[in-house]
């Protein structure tokens, strides 16, 4: 009996073990790909394109300024374990982002953090620009509560994994930002996507490029008609990657050409990119197939503060010391009881 009870204590330490190791996996700083400059078309989003379509958010200085630019619509949303401020068009497709994120990647998502959406400031180290972050039209993510470096050319693995969830949804990552500049944390809406929303599309599509996949212009969105697979290649014998359900938005990539008897679509969905049946996709009604439903839904005025980066890596060390003397002390507090 007493053999049970000390192999249970240390069996108790080694799932903790196990789940910190998954966590500091994701933190594992790795190479940014060669080619991320190039993200299937996007760009990063320029302040001159958000002055241009909705104006000045607020007096440009150094810290978070209250937004004063009525005409822009900033929204407080829940998100599953999230709470975020942001425009609301943003927020919107962040939603679709993450909740995607916690159906395929559990781990992922439990290990993501939230850095900070909305805070109406200059870029750092400018007195001209604006940030994105003015408009709420980009977000920062940590893993753990580790903030990855800015400026080494490397990514956490977390935000690695993360990029092809926010890119499907129309976002450009600053992994593909140049030299110094280079700010994987940080995910801002394209330039293209923000474009099209200036223009009158809306979220989870536009009238214009929801046709996408017979008009041939990439980087827009089209819905499943119907349960849709999509598949590694443009034919019927190719494997599944994913089925989108009815309704699914899908980022359109450009076209298949046809094979199988069908004309297919490149498209990008939940981190998967495959090619579908085109004949099963439709333009995406205004507001369709936004996944997830929303608590605590407010307009406000007021910024997200500044996110104390180290601050929050000083904390999380100070937390990891302390689960771990806890830990070892549970387990010590056991081995004496027992024996």
């Amino acid at each position: 009996m007493k053999s049970v009870v000390v192999f249970l204590a240390l069996m108790a330490v080694a799932v903790g073990i196990v789940s910190a190791a998954t966590t500091a996996e994701l933190q594992k700083l790795v190479p940014l790909p060669s080619n991320i400059k190039t993200q299937s078309g996007y760009t990063y989003l320029k302040s001159s394109t958000m002055t241009s379509l909705y104006g000045t958010p607020c007096p440009l200085e150094e810290d978070c300024q209250p937004v004063t630019l009525k005409s822009l619509q900033i929204v407080t949303k829940t998100i599953g374990k999230f709470k975020v401020t942001g425009m609301s068009k943003a927020v919107d497709a962040l939603a679709r982002a993450l909740t995607n994120v916690q159906n395929q990647r559990p781990d992922l998502y439990s290990a993501l953090g939230y850095s900070g959406m909305l805070c109406c400031r200059a870029i750092r180290g400018s007195t001209t620009t604006y940030s994105n972050h003015a408009w709420g039209a980009a977000i920062d993510f940590n893993i753990g509560g580790v903030l990855d470096p800015r400026g080494d050319g490397k990514t956490q693995q977390g935000l690695l994994d993360l990029y092809p969830f926010m890119h499907a949804q129309g976002f450009y990552w600053a992994g593909g930002y140049s030299g110094s500049s280079e700010d994987a944390m940080h995910f801002e809406i394209a330039d293209e996507v923000m474009k099209s929303w200036g223009s009158g599309g809306s979220s989870s599509s536009s009238s214009s490029s929801s046709s996408s996949s017979t008009s041939g212009n990439p980087n827009s969105y089209v819905c499943a008609s119907a349960n849709l697979n999509i598949r590694s290649g443009a034919c019927t014998s190719y494997s599944i990657l994913t089925t989108v359900p009815a309704g699914g938005v899908m980022l359109y990539l450009g076209s298949g050409g046809t094979a199988c008897s069908y004309s297919w679509s490149k498209v990008s969905y939940g981190g998967k990119t495959g090619y579908a049946a085109t004949t099963y996709t439709t333009p995406c009604a205004s507001g369709q197939a936004d996944p997830g439903t929303y608590s605590n839904d407010t307009v406000v005025a007021d910024p997200f503060d500044d996110f104390d980066y180290e601050a929050a890596n000083a904390n999380f060390g100070v937390a990891v010391e302390f689960n771990l003397l806890v830990i070892l002390f549970s387990v010590f507090s056991a081995i004496v009881l027992v024996f």
